[in-house]
């Protein structure tokens, strides 16, 4: 962690160097994060503890401090159970506006281990805002420590569930938080006939009724895809889907370059009941703007 001004020293092929002086303004804002008893975070349970968010020079709110009690566990797939940074969810134990964002309990602390550059999730996140994308979740460069120990640089961000701030939505009136998720780690999931997986992330755990209606919508929508009829605005694609957000969100995933949206995993929809899907927001950039060396995503191939 540093401020102020540091100085990088670049020594060239034929052993000249260049000194470059770096200014920075002010340092980010502080987490610390302390468990009961020092006690380890687990990944499917919560430990209990407390927060403190030190913010000396009011970066992004008016709070210079702030302490709460919470519970945290971690969370993500591969990146958890294979980085050495590893990613948490945050669970307050009553709503705050966390640095002068909207009240409630659900934070999460992403590490970004694969991104060196700490700015994908950022930058992709305010595309998201230019193309007014439903919901686009705050998000803010965090140093952290875990009981005194410095544990790296993270993004503290919204987390994405079903609240009238967040996801908003009425899922007791059969509306659906739906996700693309190639993992299916969710309970309840299914393939559409063109083999995307579907995931129920709110209601978790649907009625057989509603799995079946959803089901039922994404056969018809795809098959309106290869019919006759796909461009008629009755019968076509556009009576399954609100092309607005499609749209915005296909801008979004192309100008980041994002390796996981060609449908394949962290795609977030919405469903209302009678109503049409919806791309709501964006999520999960890690592996964006280039920084990927598979399915050939670092040689300028458009994967949206």
């Amino acid at each position: 962690i540093f401020s102020g001004e540091v100085q990088y020293k670049l020594v060239l092929y034929d052993e000249s160097e260049i000194i470059y002086t770096v200014k920075l303004a002010e340092p980010y804002p502080t987490v610390w994060l302390y468990t009961d008893n020092g006690a380890e975070i687990q990944k499917d349970s919560y430990t209990k503890g407390i927060i403190r968010i030190c913010d000396p020079e009011h970066k992004y709110w008016d709070e210079s401090e702030f302490e709460a009690p919470m519970k945290i566990k971690g969370r993500g797939n591969s990146t958890w159970e294979r980085f050495p940074k590893k990613p948490y969810r945050i669970k307050l134990d009553e709503k705050a506006p966390v640095f002068g964002a909207s009240r409630n309990k659900d934070w999460v602390l992403l590490a970004n281990y694969s991104d060196k550059s700490l700015l994908r999730n950022t930058t992709a996140f305010r595309v998201s805002e230019i193309c007014h994308m439903q919901w686009t979740p705050v998000i803010f460069n965090v140093d952290v420590y875990l009981n005194e120990a410095y544990i790296g640089s993270y993004d503290f961000t919204e987390h994405k569930e079903v609240s009238s701030d967040r996801v908003d939505i009425d899922t007791d009136a059969g509306d659906c938080y739906l996700e693309i998720e190639a993992k299916k780690d969710n309970p309840v999931w299914f393939d559409t006939p063109m083999n995307i997986p579907v995931m129920f992330s709110e209601p978790e755990y649907p009625s057989e009724e509603l799995k079946n209606e959803i089901v039922a919508f994404f056969r018809d929508f795809e098959s309106s895809l290869v019919s006759t009829w796909s461009a008629d605005a009755d019968r076509g694609y556009r009576a399954y889907v609100d092309v607005d957000s499609f749209i915005n969100n296909y801008i979004v995933q192309e100008l980041s370059k994002n390796i996981d949206a060609d449908l394949f995993k962290s795609l977030l929809l919405v469903k209302r009941k009678n109503g049409k899907l919806e791309f709501y927001h964006v999520w999960d950039f890690d592996l964006a703007f280039g920084n990927c060396n598979y399915l050939n995503a670092h040689q300028g191939v458009s994967t949206g």
